[in-house]
């Protein structure tokens, strides 16, 4: 039997990177000019690849950041066309900071107090998971 396109779900990882400054807690966001969108790093496993080690690796190409992880946190699922995609997040502290490397995808890092962050992002779902993880 053929599968339909909406059996097959496509699957990604990615990750709420946070930082202190000083006293104060800051989330990473990414601006991506090619989807015109504010949204969380994220990104598709390479072939094999482990779904934690796939959101470090997005988190560092689209930030510049090496992070560690805290904690899973609840996967984001929505439609992309008319085929379902699950996007598997990580809580993460920033490590070390440098620049994005994948410059084409990002044009800029936003670090903003979660509750900032939140107004600014594209997606219902990324801002109801940070508000649900952050308390915001």
């Amino acid at each position: 039997m053929a599968s339909s396109p909406m059996s097959v779900i496509e699957v990604a990882a990615g990750g709420l990177l946070l930082r202190n400054e000083g006293a104060m807690v800051q989330l990473a966001l990414v601006r991506r000019p090619r989807y015109g969108d504010i949204a969380l790093p994220k990104g598709h496993p390479n072939q094999g690849e482990p779904l934690p080690h796939a959101a470090l690796r997005e988190v560092l190409e689209e930030t510049g950041c090496r992070a560690g992880i805290e904690r899973i946190i609840d996967p984001v699922s929505y439609l992309v066309g008319e085929r379902p995609k699950l996007v598997v997040f990580y809580l993460m502290r920033c490590l070390e900071c440098g620049k994005p490397q994948d410059r084409e995808e990002v044009s800029e890092v936003l670090w903003l107090p979660p509750s900032e962050a939140v107004s600014r992002m594209t997606y219902a779902s990324e801002r109801a998971l940070v508000a649900n993880t952050l308390g915001q």
